[in-house]
């Protein structure tokens, strides 16, 4: 009997989607390299009017080849065929030291909320294994609505990339259900994870003018300053209905990752203590957002709505005057180190 458990950070940084606190549990150990990603946000009016990160490195940080990435794609036939052993093939990658990150049905998941309620393939990461008790250990998020670790057992595991249902009298939820998917993913040990000072201040300059890369509304997206402008336009527009308690939690993180980057500029002394501090008190204000947020759904008193819109509005107007402060002094930094190097 053997068994193996990577490290994984679970207190993770970024938790509004998922996907990204995969990535953050293998690299969030590499501080100030993150702190100089996830700045900038977009919102997209096609994809359900989503709010997220906007970020050029892409999924896996593939631009600087921070994680080395294997995909697989099996037809599902493969279970069937008994063309491979699926639980010892995820055993021997985790041996290798690869995390896997797949598309699982939660309907055989019992931590989930669609557990034996609804057929619902979503993503969830395996980190570990353990033979004697024959379950594997995930991470994702759970029928309590918290992202934690969780353990399904070996037959679980097999049920839920099998996607086995009774088409004509079950209903599914997800695409792409004909394929057995996963990401396998572990930390490359060649990248250079230093801080990159000259990111940052272009990804502000880009928030700044609602931009990504210097280029506005690429496929419709909205940037920065405008999709916070349009996450007061979806507040509003949700009097009377749910609010996705996904895109307050996502702007409340974000604003915590900025304390996080003027707390490590400002020991690095690129950033004043008062630009600090008065960023702090915007952070504070993102959580009120998040909590009344919460509130309503609770009480559905859409006297919070206004209240939500207002508040809203007075973080952007605020954060207009400060980031404009913060690039400046993120700038005079650059300028100076540019004038070490040359002189």
């Amino acid at each position: 009997m053997s068994k193996r458990i990577l490290e994984l950070e679970k207190n993770t940084w970024i938790q509004a989607y998922q996907i990204r606190n995969f990535e953050l549990g293998v690299l969030q150990k590499k501080t100030p390299w993150i702190l100089s990603k996830h700045i900038n946000c977009y919102y997209d009016p096609k994809a359900m009017g989503i709010f997220n990160h906007c970020m050029p490195e892409k999924r896996y940080f593939a631009k600087s080849k921070a994680l080395i990435v294997q995909k697989y794609r099996f037809d599902k036939s493969f279970l069937s065929l008994d063309i491979l052993n699926f639980v010892q093939w995820a055993k021997n990658l985790i041996d290798g030291g690869w995390y896997i990150m797949g598309y699982y049905d939660e309907y055989y998941i019992p931590e989930t909320v669609s557990y034996q309620y609804r057929h619902f393939r979503h993503t969830m990461l395996i980190y570990g294994y353990d033979d004697e008790s024959q379950l594997f250990y995930a991470m994702g998020y759970t029928s309590d609505r918290k992202y934690r670790s969780h353990c399904l057992t070996y037959s679980e595991f097999i049920s839920s990339i099998g996607v086995d249902f009774d088409r004509e009298n079950e209903s599914y939820i997800k695409r792409d259900i004909e394929r057995i998917e996963f990401d396998a993913f572990r930390l490359n040990p060649e990248c250079d994870f230093t801080f990159d000072l000259s990111q940052v201040y272009t990804s502000l300059l880009d928030y700044i003018n609602c931009e990504d890369s210097g280029y506005r509304h690429q496929r419709g997206l909205k940037y920065g300053f405008d999709c916070e402008r349009e996450f007061v336009n979806y507040i509003k527009a949700q009097k009377g209905k749910y609010l996705d308690e996904r895109y307050s939690r996502f702007f409340m993180e974000l604003k915590e990752l900025m304390v996080r980057r003027l707390e490590y500029l400002a020991g690095e002394q690129v950033v004043s203590q008062g630009i600090l501090s008065e960023y702090q008190k915007i952070c504070e204000q993102q959580k009120t957002v998040h909590l009344l947020f919460i509130k309503y759904n609770l009480t559905m008193d859409e006297r919070i709505i206004d209240r939500l819109a207002d508040k809203m509005n007075g973080i952007i107007e605020s954060e207009k005057i400060i980031l404009p402060r913060i690039t400046d002094e993120i700038y005079a930094c650059l300028v100076k180190k540019h004038d070490e190097e040359y002189l």
